[in-house]
């Protein structure tokens, strides 16, 4: 039987550590065999990317060989594995997830925003709604839409045009005409926009995408580079059919009502 201290080192390991550093721990502890405690330090330290992974995997060997010396590696290994994959199941089970852009991440369930958008565009099947202010320089995006259109994927795409004068490029800017041709794009005049006393325009401001009225994600993220790699953003992603769908349905509305139109390149009004 495990110790508690070393069952909850054990669970604090597999909360921290990447997907990735997960299994490059498990592996060197399924190999070690006659390896000292020193020497299995050693050579966990130098696979480990930066100093707080480090001391977390060497607190794991250290309580270990404090409270269960006898256990062999294998048997750590297999525990490490078995906490990571429960909590990855529990994981996927919460009815919301959240969704960061941290640079080079590690925390808590960190699940990256342009990696659950691409997952969220390649899996989808039928139709996608991508909604955001700003977009510029995602070339993996641009990449999985390209391929969601091969599938014969409906795509519309809701945003912010530089003729609002808020922002200084634009979707047609930022992608190739060719791809351009194939999507469904919609954007909110200024002639629909109220006005503050000043004058001022409110902005399309809204950041998410709908993947068959099945899976929707909300997020403070644009659809660039900065906003998928160097920014902190934070958003929700949810598996709800009744939200997704109310989320569409009040989109259908603002079409309907012209505060969102259709974009026709050769109208004066943008």
């Amino acid at each position: 039987m495990f110790e508690p201290q070393l069952i909850e080192c054990l669970e604090r390991v597999a909360e921290l550590l990447p997907p990735s550093v997960i299994q490059i721990v498990i592996e060197i502890l399924c190999l070690a065999n006659q390896q000292t405690e020193e020497q299995l330090s050693y050579h966990l330290v130098q696979k480990l990317p930066n100093q707080s992974l480090r001391r977390c995997v060497l607190e794991l060997l250290e309580i270990w060989q404090q409270h269960q010396p006898i256990l062999p590696p294998q048997a750590i290994a297999l525990a490490l594995e078995t906490a990571y994959n429960t909590r990855q199941t529990l994981q996927k089970q919460y009815e919301v997830q959240p969704v960061w852009t941290i640079p080079q991440a590690n925390g808590q369930w960190i699940r990256q925003t342009e990696q659950v958008m691409l997952e969220m565009i390649g899996q989808s099947q039928s139709e996608l709604v991508l909604f955001s202010f700003a977009v510029y320089h995602i070339p993996q995006i641009i990449q999985a839409v390209i391929t969601a259109l091969e599938r014969q994927v409906k795509i519309t795409v809701i945003v912010e045009l530089p003729e609002t004068k808020k922002i200084s490029f634009g979707i047609f800017q930022s992608l190739p005409s060719q791809l351009l041709e194939h999507l469904t794009i919609f954007y909110w005049p200024l002639t629909a926009r109220p006005q503050n006393a000043q004058g001022r325009y409110g902005s399309l401001h809204m950041k998410g995408i709908i993947s068959d009225r099945d899976r929707v994600f909300i997020t403070s993220a644009n659809l660039t580079d900065y906003a998928l790699n160097l920014n902190l953003e934070l958003g929700l992603m949810t598996q709800q059919p009744k939200l997704a769908d109310e989320i569409y349905r009040q989109l259908e509305i603002l079409i309907q009502q012209n505060i969102l139109l259709l974009y026709d390149p050769e109208s004066n009004e943008k």
